[in-house]
């Protein structure tokens, strides 16, 4: 570890000329690059990088690094960041995603001075064309607390809503030690990221800070309409992997195992939701729904027990002809954090 830098952050950069600009100022923005190790990793990009990063390098050489690697996904960055990072905490920050620039200082004067396995903050989501933000914030938590997990599986689940890729932050030394690789070549191993590691921590503190700026309806991003369609057998080979990390761990806490069903069932839920709402081929979105729904109920009981108002709710919605533009402007409404309370 490097006892200078508090945090790594370390950007996924595939043919991301465009995007990186303003993902690297909101970080110089800060005024806090001194404390912060950044690595932009090219993961085999197509199109030269180095020629909008190489400024940023040059102004600060001891904070802003340029890694270069075969292609190998997403996941194959977050392998190669937790291998060569020093910085105490780790956090990916996607190339087309952005800070808060004003809350970093607050950021990592709390990580110098903590040492919980895991940090959490809040984080909004931003339309490309910036014209609305949804904040997702952590209720029903003491912000500053060290939580065990049985202190979180006697929380409801709302204290969960920003146990994601964008909200979380991990000790570096104890994310080394859990030995966990993403899958690689292979899209939403972010789900396994929010997951795997995060069930053998010790410690949890939440933060009263917004700091991720979760950039969402781009042509092309992995969380389109389409390409969760197009990409539904990808969804299903993260979902296995969970699911069989979770059978074979089946003697963790009871604690540690209710964290695990409901990141399993967030994910099974995006599966319905691809298949049932956003699929064109309602006939094919059905059956793929169904079949998952059958494979659960003959080899993992319990966890269709805990999905199936998901499961049913999603297809009431595809029965009444609901939309994905349908589903998206229900999102941004109030009765939509009422439903997620049944789902």
């Amino acid at each position: 570890m490097n006892p200078e830098k508090v945090l790594t952050i370390a950007i996924p950069a595939y043919n991301a000329s465009k995007f990186l600009p303003k993902c690297l100022q909101s970080l110089v923005d800060s005024n806090e690059l001194e404390r912060m190790e950044v690595l932009v990793i090219d993961d085999g990009s197509k199109e030269s990088q180095d020629e909008v990063v190489r400024p940023y390098i040059d102004r600060f050489p001891q904070s802003i690094q340029m890694i270069h690697k075969e292609n190998g996904g997403h996941g194959s960055v977050i392998n190669k960041a937790a291998e060569i990072a020093t910085g105490k905490y780790l956090k990916i920050l996607d190339a087309d995603d952005w800070v808060v620039s004003k809350n970093m200082k607050l950021l990592l004067d709390s990580l110098e001075r903590l040492n919980a396995d895991v940090v959490i903050t809040h984080f909004d989501m931003v339309d490309a064309e910036e014209r609305f933000r949804q904040p997702f914030t952590t209720e029903n938590v003491e912000f500053g607390k060290i939580y065990t997990m049985d202190d979180l599986a006697q929380l409801p689940q709302s204290a969960y809503a920003c146990s994601t890729f964008h909200g979380i932050f991990y000790r570096l030394a104890f994310y080394r030690s859990t030995q966990i690789q993403m899958s690689e070549k292979v899209f939403y191993e972010d789900q396994e990221y929010a997951t795997l590691p995060f069930c053998f921590a010790s410690g949890v503190v939440f933060l009263n800070l917004t700091i991720y700026q979760y950039l969402v309806g781009r042509p092309g991003q992995s969380v389109s309409h389409e390409n969760q369609v197009k990409r539904l057998p990808e969804i299903k080979f993260i979902l296995d992997s969970l699911i069989c990390f979770y059978q074979t761990h089946y003697d963790m806490s009871e604690s540690r195992k209710r964290y695990f069903q409901y990141k399993i069932g967030a994910v099974i839920l995006s599966y319905y939701v691809a298949a049932l709402l956003k699929n064109p081929d309602r006939r094919k979105g059905r059956h793929d729904a169904d079949a998952l729904r059958r494979e659960l109920h003959q080899n993992s009981f319990d966890l269709m027990k805990t999905t199936e108002k998901k499961y049913w709710i999603t297809k009431g919605l595809h029965f009444v002809h609901m939309t994905p533009d349908g589903l998206e402007r229900i999102k941004r409404t109030h009765f939509y954090y009422i439903l997620k309370k049944f789902i």
